[in-house]
């Protein structure tokens, strides 16, 4: 998601997050993070089952393997070397949850 953005292209590629160029992309991030935290979640109340969740989590995993394999791709093309292309590929899936513990826990 967003803070695995922000952690690759930081980190791994010495960029600004890809998420700040596009004007869509903070927005939805935003509403979709507000529903979610909201008492009586909307989503529930619609369709009143977990289905919702579901696809949701199933849309942010295909979301992340697809943005980990674009990351892997670009990091192999501006470097060709293995090791960083996988070190890319695993800030893609750590970058997120280390960023959210530290938030949480400070």
């Amino acid at each position: 998601g967003m803070f695995a953005n922000f952690s690759v292209n930081l980190l791994c590629f010495g960029r600004a997050p890809s998420a700040l160029y596009d004007a869509k992309i903070i927005p939805v991030f935003l509403v979709v993070t507000l529903a979610l935290l909201i008492p009586f979640n909307l989503f529930e109340r619609v369709w009143g089952s977990t289905i919702p969740f579901f696809i949701v989590d199933t849309l942010g995993l295909l979301d992340a393997t697809t943005t980990m394999f674009n990351n892997m791709e670009a990091a192999h093309a501006a470097h060709k070397q293995h090791h960083f292309t996988m070190l890319v590929a695993l800030m893609t899936y750590l970058g997120g949850g280390i960023t959210r513990h530290f938030i949480a826990q400070g």
